[in-house]
């Protein structure tokens, strides 16, 4: 009667332990590529999200503004007068003469009270002389904004102006921004 031993297997072989560090080393870069590019994504989507705020927000204080009060759109480069220009219309009749692009717009309400807005800052900035508010802005440091264009005319000579306006927004931070484009014309109110 001898003793008989039997040896169980207790660990794994050489094959088996290759075979699975094969596969996590196959399979965690895959996995890490694909959190990473999700983080990535998600943070560009915050970025124009952040960029369309501004920009919606920006153009929508234009418009409300501009529609409920303004009554003459002048320049005041034109014609300068001490701290407020004179208050003559400079929208032409549309198509002729073909009306020109301005970096900034200057109106004025039915109690002429001017208000004007431009690009300052890499920020749209609001101004009222009359009621002692200068560089009120309507985007933060978060965004640039470029390229900020008015362009007023009528459709006929006793028509309410129809202001058009551009300008294209980015975030303030990103290597390579991709700029969001706005552009919309709204009309003055009719007096």
């Amino acid at each position: 009667m001898g003793i008989k031993i039997n040896f169980q297997k207790k660990g794994f072989t050489l094959i088996e332990m290759v075979v699975v560090v094969g596969v996590i080393g196959f399979v965690l870069p895959i996995l890490f590529a694909i959190v990473f590019l999700i983080i990535q994504q998600q943070a560009r989507i915050y970025s124009l999200q952040e960029v369309k705020k501004q920009g919606d927000q920006a153009l929508f204080s234009m418009r409300g503004t501009v529609k409920q009060y303004a009554e003459k759109i002048t320049n005041p480069s034109i014609y300068p007068s001490s701290l407020y220009p004179t208050i003559i219309d400079i929208c032409p009749v549309y198509p002729t003469p073909m009306p020109t692009t301005m970096p900034f717009i200057f109106f004025f309400d039915k109690d002429s009270v001017s208000f004007s807005y431009e690009l300052l800052d890499n920020k749209i900035a609001s101004q009222s002389p009359g009621n002692e508010i200068k560089n009120l802005y309507l985007t933060n440091d978060k965004v640039k904004v470029s390229n900020l264009k008015f362009t007023c005319y009528r459709t006929s000579i006793f028509s309410p102006p129809v202001v058009y306006t551009s300008f294209d927004v980015v975030r303030s931070n990103e290597l390579n921004p991709t700029p969001l484009q706005y552009s919309t014309k709204f009309q003055l109110r009719n007096y």
